[in-house]
């Protein structure tokens, strides 16, 4: 896929530059559309499926992140030929198509009822040292297997095994009753 700077996405750069606030990344969109002229959007064509930037990392004058598409609860396939960045005007208050990247073959996403597909897009934004980045990032959203895996440690496992089952009471404790011998 490649990514190109949308013309509003400049505009909001220069004004950046100019009036010293930072650059605040707030989501991401695939769309199903292409354009002969993507610069000029200002929306995906056939927006689709909103998700989260799932990692960002700043590397001396970059700011590399990482979109992580996923088909959990999709019902129909399309083709992802568009993906965009959008970031807030603070001072308009108005969210702006920062980014745009394009492929006219795309990647198909099948059907939730396909099986769990997942794709990664690593975009790398060139920026000024002196430019804050403030990327909205809510793990609350969903769960990266790699966080799941980093969490359930087997040691982590053995513990909780161990907390439930060391808790649930015997028999005699639980208020059934008991054989004896007479």
């Amino acid at each position: 896929m490649k990514y190109l700077l949308t013309d509003a996405g400049a505009e909001l750069l220069a004004k950046l530059g100019t009036t010293g606030m930072g650059l605040h990344l707030t989501r991401a969109r695939t769309g199903a559309g292409y354009s002969d002229d993507p610069e000029s959007l200002t929306e995906l064509l056939d927006s689709q499926l909103e998700f989260q930037i799932a990692e960002a990392k700043r590397e001396n004058s970059a700011a590399v992140l990482t979109l992580l598409v996923t088909n959990s609860g999709l019902v129909d396939e399309y083709r992802i030929q568009q993906i965009g960045i959008f970031a807030l005007d603070e001072e308009t208050g108005a969210e702006v198509l920062l980014i745009i990247g394009q492929d006219l073959n795309g990647d198909i996403l099948p059907a939730d009822s396909y099986g769990r597909v997942e794709y990664r897009y690593t975009v790398t934004i060139k920026i000024s040292n002196a430019l804050n980045v403030v990327i909205d990032i809510n793990d609350t959203d969903f769960l990266l297997q790699k966080t799941f895996y980093e969490c359930n440690s087997e040691g982590n496992i053995t513990e909780a095994f161990y907390k439930v089952y060391t808790k649930v009471p015997k028999k005699e404790e639980a208020g059934t009753d008991a054989k004896t011998d007479n």
